[in-house]
């Protein structure tokens, strides 16, 4: 039939549509002969194409019409092949209905022509939405054929991106019949997670001989292919590997490998997230690449799977890739039976060290040496001839170079992952018998060096592994009978504290994190009356961009502050997964009308909930764990003793700033409790340092006296004073260096080195050269 035909059959039955009564005309058609309805369809993809029906209710229209089209109707392969042709030349407003009608047309009347063409023209709109497209492309690849022709069809591919001309090139030395049964199949995955029937029909289709091949090939290209120039999403064109218009055929590939388990999906579906993280060589624009490389490593739920998780999680800063990460590590757990806790620690990569904390690494003819100290210090040696040298050979091959470099990257992130994942075990009630605590703390190469340098809990002895037995306070003894539990000073008695602090100094023994000096946060009566917050970190002013940063180094995920809608509240989130908690730390916006990102925001209320309840219902304090509660405050603690304004030396010029009185009320304040610890650690230090008989240290400064003037430094802002009229002294950190040969009980606390380095920088004042400092030296007249 004619268009003309088809509008005159169905020209009284288009008349409420015409009118905009849309569930009139939905009516009307339920009764009508197929062919006629179909006629109705066909008029529909020509009004809606042209843009002369939805009157502004286009929402409405693309609702009724997934009603509509359960209507029995008819067309000829040639009118669907019309409707077709017409579809893909919309225009006007919103081009899905044209799309999805011509679809049902198509798949109706059987047309593999109509059904291809419609396919191509998908890949080429750029004004679809994903979803819109996913659904469309998955019912039409469905529809097509099982048995395949000669010629290779790529009618589900779009062509246009780096990774899709690789494909094309390599799949012509596949069987095309397979390799378009394999694209096909992959084309009608939608959805977050792939469905029993997809799964089942993948199976099929895998079957045939050479399917897996072309299945590595998909995914390969994806690590390797070079970017192209492609208009992105953005409005601009960028180099990119995989568009948006291919990634669910990408992630589909992915699912594949993790449900087909062959020998090489882990290193593959490694590759495929690592090319994602990184944008230096090319793009990959949508999220659900490595989201589904992923949930794929999930999906094997193997030990070197669940190792190649936790080095993707050690490489990423990024928040979001976290959680895919964890929820994946999640579901290998199950199928193992353990925890996430548990998987965590008996999947721990070695990295290639082996007892001795050596790890032998080469690439062609080039060698390089990783030593990890007994302290998780790293030196990295080259082979040079005979000698084992600081850097590489001069005459050694670049590419090689770099190659062993981004493999060295790779293991220092494995040792710094791994550093975090012990550090997270203070939140954690966990107990381990010997065996397994020995098993996978002490007898591994990396966490064993992490473990020998903390305090465990035996029984009821507390002590550090060392030589096989465990050293106390009254000297080393045998183990005893009990299971082992990692020692957290909010659980000990302050005498305890106090003796741990002072042999850890007295012995200059250095713990890779606080653990004797870790700050302790118990409930406060404030805290008790306002019963389901806290307003311990409340009304401090900080550095947005640095808190943010910071926010993502410590595991908090936040939403970014900026000008557009609930860009001027923020909450920060930290998931305690053992304890099912969830910790928010709200902040705010300080200049909300600026047009750009936020520079400064301002902190409020901490407060928990349970991270399955979908109505986040705060829970009262006392109700939070003890250590949870700890570390959640430490962690606020941190955020604001490291990235709080007060610490800006350069504020002191910035008189008429709002922001001006608090930052001198915290400049020479009360002390944090992060503080309190640092004035502990001097109490020790001071007394050692060659310039002792100088300094003085008093309740919230050192006292240091210079040959010019005296001085007070404070302990939590670590800013100066010149007595005896307290005049602020600018000094910017990084002038000199940070505490010299000092050795410090721990690591993470800048700022206590860089007290020191003032402390010993003015204590010979009368050496300094700097200009700038000098200049304020000299009294008022």
């Amino acid at each position: 039939m004619s268009w003309k035909e088809h509008e005159n059959q169905a020209r009284e039955l288009m008349v409420p549509l015409r009118e905009g009564r849309f569930d009139e005309w939905a009516r009307g058609l339920a009764g009508e002969p197929p062919e006629r309805v179909g006629s109705a369809l066909m008029t529909l993809v020509r009004l809606t194409a042209a843009g002369r029906v939805s009157n502004g209710h286009w929402w409405e229209l693309r609702e009724l019409v997934t009603a509509v089209l359960r209507i029995p109707f008819t067309v000829t392969p040639a009118d669907a092949e019309q409707a077709v042709a017409v579809a893909i030349k919309a225009k006007h407003g919103d081009v899905v209905v044209p799309f999805r009608v011509a679809s049902a047309l198509a798949r109706q009347a059987g047309s593999i022509e109509a059904i291809r063409t419609l396919l191509s023209a998908l890949n080429q709109r750029s004004d679809l939405a994903p979803e819109d497209r996913g659904s469309l492309r998955s019912r039409l690849a469905a529809a097509l054929p099982g048995e395949q022709g000669v010629e290779l069809d790529l009618s589900v591919l779009f062509g246009a991106d780096g990774w899709a001309i690789a494909v094309r090139a390599d799949l012509a030395g596949h069987d095309p019949a397979v390799a378009t049964a394999v694209l096909r199949q992959l084309a009608t995955a939608t959805g977050s997670k792939p469905t029993k029937t997809w799964t089942t029909a993948t199976a099929a289709v895998f079957e045939q001989p050479g399917a897996v091949d072309v299945l590595r090939t998909l995914l390969d290209r994806v690590a390797d292919a070079g970017p192209v120039p492609a208009d992105s999403i953005w409005g601009e064109q960028l180099p990119t590997i995989v568009h948006d218009r291919n990634a669910d055929l990408v992630r589909a590939a992915a699912w594949a490998a993790g449900q087909l388990r062959p020998e090489w999906a882990v290193p593959a579906l490694v590759r495929v997230a690592q090319r994602s993280l990184g944008t230096a060589d090319g793009w990959i624009t949508s999220q659900k690449v490595p989201n589904s490389a992923y949930f794929a490593l999930g999906l094997l739920g193997s030990a070197e799977a669940v190792q190649a998780l936790l080095r993707l999680d050690a490489a990423t800063r990024n928040n979001g890739d976290r959680k895919l990460i964890a929820a994946a590590l999640t579901a290998a757990g199950a199928k193992l039976g353990l925890s996430p806790g548990q998987l965590a620690e008996r999947m721990v990569d070695e990295a290639g060290f082996d007892a001795d904390g050596v790890a032998e690494l080469s690439h062609d003819d080039l060698r390089a040496r990783v030593l990890l100290g007994e302290d998780l210090a790293i030196t990295v040696r080259w082979l040079d001839g005979a000698d084992w040298v600081a850097k590489p050979p001069v005459a050694a091959d670049a590419s090689a170079v770099r190659a062993l470099k981004r493999r060295i990257t790779e293991v220092k992130a494995v040792v710094a992952g791994e550093r975090r994942r012990v550090e997270g075990l203070f939140a954690e009630d966990r107990e381990w018998d010997q065996a397994e605590w020995r098993q996978y703390y002490l007898a591994h190469p990396i966490t064993g060096r992490i473990a020998a340098r903390l305090l465990w809990t035996v029984g009821e002895t507390t002590g550090l592994p060392r030589d096989g037995r465990l050293l106390t306070l009254d000297g080393a003894v045998g183990f005893p009978a009990g299971r082992v539990r990692l020692w957290h000073p909010a659980r000990a008695a302050t005498e305890q504290v106090a003796a741990w602090r002072n042999w850890l100094l007295a012995e200059e023994f250095r713990q890779p994190f606080k653990q004797a000096f870790r700050e302790v946060y118990l409930l406060t009566d404030a805290e008790r009356v306002t019963g389901t917050y806290s307003n311990r970190f409340a009304a401090h002013v900080l550095r947005y961009n640095q808190t943010y940063a910071l926010f993502k180094e410590r595991g908090w995920v936040a939403n970014y502050l900026g000008p557009y809608d609930g860009g001027y509240e923020g909450r920060a989130r930290r998931e305690f997964r053992d304890a099912g908690l969830t910790a928010v730390f709200e902040h705010f916006a300080t200049d909300a009308n600026a047009h750009g990102p936020a520079e400064l925001c301002s902190t409020d209320r901490i407060w928990f909930h349970r991270t399955t309840d979908r109505a986040k219902t705060p829970l009262t304090l006392d109700e939070v764990p003890e250590l949870v509660f700890a570390e959640a405050m430490r962690d606020a603690d941190l955020f604001v003793g490291v990235c709080s304004i007060a610490l800006d030396p350069n504020w002191v010029d910035r008189g008429e700033d709002p922001h001006f009185g608090y930052w001198q009320q915290v400049s020479f304040g009360e002390l944090s409790a992060r503080a309190q610890v640092r004035r502990d650690v001097l109490a020790h230090l001071l007394p050692k340092l060659a310039v002792a008989d100088r300094v003085e240290l008093t309740e919230r400064f050192v006292r240091v006296r210079g040959e010019l003037a005296s001085y007070r430094v404070h302990l939590g802002s670590t800013n100066v004073l010149i007595e005896p009229d307290d005049r602020y002294l600018c000094i910017v950190p990084g002038s000199r260096g940070k505490g010299g040969k000092v050795l410090l009980p721990f690591d993470g606390d800048d700022q206590l080195s860089v007290i020191l380095s003032k402390v010993l920088l003015l204590a010979k004042d009368d050496r300094i050269t700097d200009p700038s400092i000098l200049s304020q030296l000299p009294g008022r007249v």
